[in-house]
């Protein structure tokens, strides 16, 4: 498996649409590209039966949550122990967005709501990103934890 222009493209696209949503699309938009990759390279170190995956990874079935993605890919030794915690901010992060409509102050949510500001800046994968925003560390994130996720795949 190696990266193709197509991937490239499929990266190019998806950021785009990141960064084009309102506060809350891109939350939901980019963990959901970012849980789609966690699949991806859990899938990729298990043996291939469709219909085991299909009934553990249904979304009422056992593995069906990004939280037990999240744990399974770290307890297979998929990702580091820092990416399980980033992965579990941006879980949050999303969770936030898609539960709830307004923060504690009543005012709509977005990247700087409190919690979801800290949540976004306390991601350590983008320490050194020079970020200034909590929307662009969130985005930043979702990018470099694709990416990870993507290389767990490639080399299977």
């Amino acid at each position: 498996m190696s990266f193709t222009d197509t991937d490239l493209k499929h990266q190019l696209v998806l950021l785009s649409e990141i960064e084009n949503q309102s506060d809350r699309g891109s939350a939901i938009v980019g963990s959901t590209w970012v849980e789609e990759e966690l699949k991806t390279a859990i899938k990729s170190k298990l043996i291939d039966d469709e219909k085991v995956w299909s009934r553990l990874f249904r979304n009422s079935g056992p593995l069906g949550t990004f939280s037990s993605n999240i744990d399974l890919a770290y307890m297979l030794g998929a990702i580091t122990k820092y990416q399980h915690s980033d992965l579990q901010l941006l879980r949050k992060i999303r969770n936030d967005f898609a539960h709830k409509l307004v923060s504690k102050e009543i005012e709509a949510l977005n990247f700087d709501t409190p919690n979801i500001k800290d949540r976004c800046m306390s991601i350590e994968c983008i320490k050194k990103e020079g970020v200034s925003t909590a929307r662009q560390a969130f985005c930043r994130a979702c990018a470099i934890l694709y990416s990870d996720l993507y290389l767990v795949s490639w080399k299977g």
